[in-house]
């Protein structure tokens, strides 16, 4: 019987390996190997498709600062014809500065895919909304980059500077649903978490 009443004590004092984890200090379960890897790899697949996302927009931008946008500005010549004027007029399309600018982007972009492969333990909410300020950002960005080539055409034409091809618009309406995007990513993580970095229970429970 004394032997029966051991075995039943030990067998309590023992954890079941079924039995659910102890949360951790911060009111979370305690990650487990195949936890920290699944997420691992969300995040890194997050910070694949953001650099695909900003090399999109920023050739997209490029196409319209470039190409469309002029030839939208003066309707009836070709891009050849225009850019002949340009340089004819003693100005230049300011082709180079408007690629240094977007590629400028691609690159920050690429940092950051290099900083989530090598991080230890990489939160996707927190790639995402690196990617998702980047193509916010991408507004900006795209009316610098289209400043110098709508000088040139205005200059040459007497035209307005303004965008006159929709495709700016389409690249701002995507800035600001990448905005939008990301408020709600941060507002989502902070619920979750909470101010402090604590968990929404356990922040409750602190209360």
């Amino acid at each position: 019987v004394r032997r029966a009443a051991t075995c039943r004590e030990a067998h309590e004092i023992i954890p079941r390996s079924d039995a659910p984890r102890a949360p951790s200090p911060y009111g979370r379960p305690v990650s487990t190997p195949e936890r920290r890897e699944a997420q691992v790899r969300r995040a890194r697949l997050v910070a694949v498709v953001g650099v695909v996302l900003v090399t999109l927009y920023a050739v997209c931008a490029a196409v319209h600062a470039l190409v469309l946008n002029p030839l939208a500005a003066v309707p009836g010549r070709t891009f050849g014809e225009i850019v002949d004027d340009i340089v004819a007029s003693q100005d230049a399309l300011g082709t180079w500065t408007t690629l240094a600018v977007l590629v400028g982007g691609v690159l920050i972009a690429l940092t950051l895919l290099a900083i989530t492969w090598l991080s230890a333990a990489p939160r996707p909410c927190h790639v995402a909304a690196w990617f998702l300020g980047m193509l916010a950002a991408g507004s900006p960005a795209s009316f610098m980059a289209s400043v110098g080539p709508a000088t040139a055409v205005a200059d040459t034409y007497g035209v307005s500077g303004a965008d006159a091809s929709p495709s700016g618009l389409v690249l701002h309406l995507v800035s600001a649903v990448a905005f939008l995007a990301l408020v709600g990513v941060l507002v989502h993580d902070a619920r979750r978490v909470g101010p402090v970095g604590l968990s929404r229970g356990t922040a409750s429970a602190a209360g």
